[in-house]
């Protein structure tokens, strides 16, 4: 019916969309008596720190390689005052 190629690709398709499905209804499931909004923010804080500590540990050793070490840090400072900016405006 399908080839080893074409059906390998249908299986991994297949299972991620499931696990992703189970794996967030079961989550939900147990997750959601215990969430409020001060855990949301705690975990979405955590989160931004995590992606802030990436941008900064891979950006700046990429930067220091090429010699544009300026740029990126008025890069990075600029866009955190741009965020931080837009986020007291929606306040």
């Amino acid at each position: 019916m399908f080839d080893l190629g074409t059906a390998f690709i249908i299986f991994i398709l297949l299972s991620i969309i499931c696990c992703i499905v189970i794996g967030a209804v079961i989550g939900a499931d147990f997750l959601l008596p215990f969430m409020t909004e001060y855990l949301i923010g705690c975990v979405l804080a955590f989160v931004a720190g995590i992606m802030v500590y990436i941008s900064f540990d891979e950006l700046l050793p990429a930067a220091h390689k090429y010699g544009e070490e300026h740029m990126v840090a008025m890069g990075i400072i600029s866009g955190m005052a741009v965020k931080i900016h837009s986020l007291t405006m929606l306040r």
